[in-house]
């Protein structure tokens, strides 16, 4: 049985493209050769974020549906 996924989390994946696209039309912008050094400058708040915004979508799985048989999901 395939379950149906939730608004919250569609609505919560959606933001986080969202997200994603800002930060890419942002990085396009930077010339070439200051890439690197801005995305690892960058770094640790790029990953923080999108990692906040992974938690909000399980979240969402996680009020959604109850456990079945004991086990947990895991994306």
């Amino acid at each position: 049985m395939q379950k149906i996924p939730s608004p919250g989390r569609a609505v919560a994946i959606a933001e986080l493209f969202a997200a994603l696209d800002d930060l890419l039309r942002s990085y396009r912008g930077v010339p070439e050769d200051e890439r690197e050094e801005r995305w690892a400058a960058d770094a640790d708040l790029i990953t923080g974020e999108i990692a906040r915004r992974l938690a909000v979508a399980r979240a969402c799985i996680s009020r959604s549906s109850p456990p079945v048989g004991g086990l947990s999901t895991s994306i």
